[in-house]
Formats: structure tokens, sequence, C-alpha cells
């Protein structure tokens, strides 16, 4: 078992080892440390692992490190655990962030968690705003909480929205928006979009090259919701131009919008359905190798605000396939699959032996389902 002293030993080397730019060196060595129970080699490991993009690691290291007795070491993990579970909450390439136990620093429970966030949040650390936010998502009814207090969480979002730290406090402003339109739905309160659309337009207005888009993209989606197609217009532009992944998401509504509502299926070169309430898609993807055509999918199961239905499992969604035939050019393929109706296809462009052989390969596919 390895000793205090020991553990102390293998941090000083640590130490040393990265301040000679041995990072290899400093990472063994404060592995040892943080192994044998050492918070600050661990706080340390932390910082590393995450300029290695090791980020679960990351986050093990600093949630460990929380619980150092030593304030400064455990309001510095504290907070960059706040900071790192913040940032890649909306990552496809990591968990850190989506875990359930991500807002219980690893796994403790509500009141352990708490004492924890409110170390660094109540602290002198210029970035405590991010333990304020881990405070709110330890409460946030959406956020799967055990012990869920939306009064508590909307405050503790606020203030870190209120904090202008030149980060946490638009991504409170995120968060803040994103529970209080939760809540509005959930008690049927106009007031509720309201504090959201409000929260939001503040967040989306500050400049920040993440959580502002973030904030549009979100105030987009509440005006579409409410049939505000103009208001929906300016942010969706905001969100399309911002490089981040829902960037084609905001992209496809606002070509939704450019087609003024109207039913892409209206005016096509050829239109058919297919019968017993078929799956087109499948039908699609079975055809295109049965004629040795090259495709690729460019969007789908896009959502219309535009030609909304009414009913939830109704809703008008169209599928756009690019594909390129052996000698008639590109075909665009539109898809109109509801639920209650036929799938039906509207095809445009290349030639007009293509277009009906595709038809004949999509009918034929539905066969073999």
């Amino acid at each position: 078992m390895t000793s205090q002293a020991d553990a102390d030993a293998f941090y000083a080397a640590g130490v040393e080892r990265a301040e000679a730019g041995d990072l290899a060196g400093a990472e063994q060595f404060w592995h040892e440390a943080s192994q044998a129970s050492h918070h600050r080699a661990a706080r340390e490991l932390g910082c590393l692992r995450e300029r290695q993009r090791d980020l679960e690691s990351a986050a093990d290291e600093w949630a460990f490190a929380a619980h150092a007795p030593d304030e400064d070491v455990a309001v510095d993990a504290i907070i960059a655990y706040g900071r790192l579970i913040s940032e890649h909450e909306f990552s496809t390439e990591t968990v850190v962030g989506k875990h359930r136990n991500a807002k219980t620093l690893g796994g403790h429970d509500t009141a352990g968690a708490d004492q924890l966030w409110r170390r660094g949040a109540t602290s002198t650390h210029p970035d405590a705003a991010w333990a304020w936010i881990g405070l709110g998502r330890l409460y946030d009814p959406t956020e799967l909480a055990d012990d869920p207090d939306p009064e508590k969480s909307r405050e503790y979002f606020d203030k870190a929205a209120k904090s202008e730290h030149p980060d946490a406090a638009a991504c409170g402003l995120l968060k803040l928006g994103r529970l209080q339109e939760h809540l509005g739905r959930q008690e049927s309160r106009a007031e509720g979009a309201l504090d959201a659309v409000a929260a939001l337009e503040q967040g989306a207005k500050a400049g920040h090259p993440v959580w502002s888009p973030r904030c549009a993209f979100q105030l987009a989606q509440i005006h579409a919701n409410q049939q505000n197609l103009d208001e929906a217009r300016k942010w969706w532009e905001v969100a399309a131009g911002s490089g981040l992944e829902f960037a084609e998401i905001a992209q496809r509504q606002l070509d939704d919008l450019d087609l003024g509502g109207a039913d892409p299926l209206a005016e096509v070169d050829l239109f058919f359905t297919l019968p017993e309430q078929a799956s087109a898609i499948e039908a699609f993807d079975i055809a295109l190798p049965s004629l040795g055509w090259e495709g690729g999918v460019e969007g789908l199961g896009g959502y219309s605000y535009v030609r909304q239905e009414g009913n939830a499992d109704h809703l008008f969604c169209v599928s756009l396939k690019r594909l390129l035939s052996g000698g008639g050019g590109r075909i665009e393929v539109y898809i109109k699959d509801r639920t209650d109706e036929p799938a039906a296809i509207g095809l445009v462009g290349g030639a007009a032996r293509d277009r009906e052989a595709l038809k004949r390969a999509m009918i034929k596919a539905v066969g073999s389902f």
C-alpha cells in the first residue's frame, strides 16, 4: 500500500516532470499519486487528461479531487468538472455531461452533490458560475433529477445567468430558458413561454460562439411551435450560420419556410403512392441497389413547421434524397410518409425512363418486405 509520503513524492515528481515539459512522465507520476488518493495530483491529472481529450477520465479525476480537504484544490476541481460537463452536454462524441450521474459529480446522492456544488458556487473563484449551473442541473426536472425542484433549479440557473461570466452566463441563460419552456408547457402557462423567450433572447444576443447559437435555435423552435414563423426565421438564420451540429437542421427549417408552406409534391415530374401503408424509405433503399444507381440521403424526416397538421402522430415530413442515374442525370426524390395514408413519392428531374424505372423498382420492393 502506497504511503502518504510516497504519494506526496509521486505528486512532486509529476510537477517536476511537467515543468520540464515531460508530460508523459508527469502523467505517470500523477496517476500513481492519484491512485493513492492524492487529491492535488488528481486535480492536475484531470487537467492533463482534458488536454489529451480523455474527457471521461478528466471528469473522474476532478470528481475525486472535489473531496479534497484543501479548499483551493476542491473548488478548482468542482468548477473544472462543472465547466466540462456543461461544455459537452450536447456533444455527440462523449457521454460526459449527458450521463445520468454527471449532475451528481459521479454518483453522489443529492445532498452530497449539493454540498460539493455549493462549495464551488459560493467560493471566490473567478469561474464559480459553472458551479451554480451544476447546482441548477442537480435539481432540474428535465435532467432526470433524483430530487427535482424546479424553483431551486431556476434560482441557481438565474445566478449563473446574472454572473457576468464570459461563458457560464450565456450557458445559464440557455439552461434557464429551456427549464422555463418546459415548466410553461407542463403547466400550460403562457407566461412560461414568455419567460423562456426573454432568457433565450438575452442569451442569443450575448455574442457567445457556442451558447448564443444554441439559445437562437431554441428560440426558433418556440416561435415555430407558436406559428410565429417570421421570428422563427430570424433565429434559425443565426443557428444555421453557427457551424454547430444543429446548423443543418436549422437550414432545413429555413428551406421549408422558403417553400412558403407549399407541398413539395404539388409540382413534380412523376407522382405515385405505395400500396399497403408501405415504408417509402425502406422501398427506396431496396430499389436503389437493384437498379445499380448511386445515391445518398440528403435529409431524412425533416419536420415541417409550416405545414403542421395538428395531430402529433400525423406530422408532415419530407425526405429528400439525391441519386445519380446511369444516363439521365440527377433525380430528386421527395417523400411524404404519414401514418394515416399511403406513402406518397414525387420525382423531379432526370430522364423520364429513369423516373419510371425507379417507380417500378420501389413498388416491386414493397413485395419483398
